[in-house]
């Protein structure tokens, strides 16, 4: 690496920092502004001295704090609103976004919420129904134990084993499948747990405490391919793959190449149409490819319209066991050594036109989408490293 000029780290720090402080102003002008709104909504308008005064915590705070006196003789109304990273009111409508496509993509329901800290409050205004995001459901909760268990009694005792032989043991696999964890949010006629995303992002980070190379297999599993068969997928493909899915074959994510990493749509792997438009023909070779090894199904990104650039690329659900794919040497990783990484080529492989995942051309989209949810899985997966790091350490220092 190399040592940054002090000088311009100086000036980058100072920058963040005012990025910082004008953030925090915004917050306090939002929650002004709704504070307000529900002095308005209430119709008690006959006091010149309602108003909310706002008290922005210092830098790196996690509150706000808004006081609104009803009347001046009245005790103020004091909530705390947590911050989170996020705007601090999730009743606040926001502008549409400026993209020109929309997605039929399902939103999660979760979201902050603010608690009054007197009583006598009216909350009517402040989305009281929705839970605040560090509640969990029973079922929720039900999740998270049981992966603690499972990993635990079945999974800790072979993770060094696993690590030093550089694969996951198929008896780990099949005890991921069993428990219901590669078929999360798979709905239950299609054999799945019929869980939430939460639900997913909770059984991740239980693994990760434990071994990060299975609850990346799992991540990729049920926040990539899963979720993109059942957003996308036709009535036949998600009848087709999402039983198998929930219950016995591992699937891959086939997008990076070697000149197509950070530029995902860059890629060179080409997708071509039969005259009569029945089947393509998929030529390329794939790098980096997470599950590669295990994979029973890709979700393959090719481009069937080279010619349009990035607008011609299409995501296709592919069998492994096709004829043309072959899956090369795993590499060598100083960490996850138990999570397979292969390159994967293509190699006249044919495949159905109903295979194709949404609509042709639209493959760009879906991997945007999808990748947002993948990476909040990577998120939940550096938690649970974390948890596990301290699981180990603090009874170390206590010792």
């Amino acid at each position: 690496g190399y040592l940054p000029n002090p000088a311009n780290m100086t000036t980058t720090l100072a920058a963040i920092s005012a990025r910082a402080a004008t953030q925090r102003r915004c917050l306090a002008s939002l929650a002004v502004k709704a504070s307000a709104a529900e002095i308005s909504s209430s119709g008690n308008h006959d006091s010149p001295s309602r108003h909310a005064g706002v008290g922005v915590m210092p830098s790196g705070a996690t509150e706000i704090l808004i006081t609104t006196p009803a009347k001046s003789s009245d005790v103020p109304t004091t909530r705390t609103l947590g911050l989170g990273g996020r705007c601090p009111l999730a009743c606040i409508p926001m502008p549409p976004a400026r993209h020109s496509h929309t997605f039929a993509y399902p939103s999660a329901s979760r979201n902050f919420s603010s608690t009054a800290a007197s009583s006598g409050a009216d909350d009517s205004n402040l989305c009281h129904d929705r839970p605040p995001v560090t509640s969990f459901s029973d079922d929720e909760l039900m999740v998270r134990d049981l992966c603690r268990q499972w990993g635990d009694e079945v999974l800790r005792p072979v993770v060094r084993d696993m690590d030093e032989e550089g694969r996951t043991h198929p008896e780990i696999i099949q005890g991921l499948f069993d428990c219901g964890l590669m078929g999360m949010e798979i709905p239950e006629k299609h054999g799945g747990s019929g869980m939430n995303f939460t639900s997913a992002l909770l059984a991740v980070e239980e693994l990760s405490r434990i071994d990060p190379s299975v609850s990346i297999m799992v991540d990729i599993h049920n926040t990539l391919i899963n979720n993109a068969v059942r957003f996308w997928g036709s009535p036949d493909l998600q009848a087709k793959w999402l039983p198998r899915l929930a219950t016995n074959t591992v699937s891959s994510f086939a997008l990076s190449e070697a000149g197509s990493g950070s530029d995902a749509f860059a890629m060179k792997t080409t997708a071509t149409a039969s005259d009569d438009g029945c089947h393509y023909t998929i030529n390329g070779e794939k790098l980096w490819i997470s599950n590669a090894r295990e994979a029973g199904v890709f979700l393959l990104f090719a481009n069937a319209k080279p010619e349009d650039g990035y607008r011609g690329i299409t995501a296709f659900v592919v069998d492994a066991t096709t004829e043309g794919i072959s899956v090369g040497k795993p590499e060598h990783k100083l960490g996850l050594r138990a999570s397979s990484t292969c390159p994967v080529t293509f190699e006249n492989v044919r495949v159905d036109a109903s295979d194709v995942l949404g609509n042709v051309g639209e493959g760009y989209k879906y991997c945007i989408q999808i990748l947002n949810e993948g990476r909040i899985g990577i998120g939940a997966q550096q938690v649970g490293i974390a948890k596990g790091c301290l699981d180990v350490a603090m009874p170390y220092l206590m010792e």
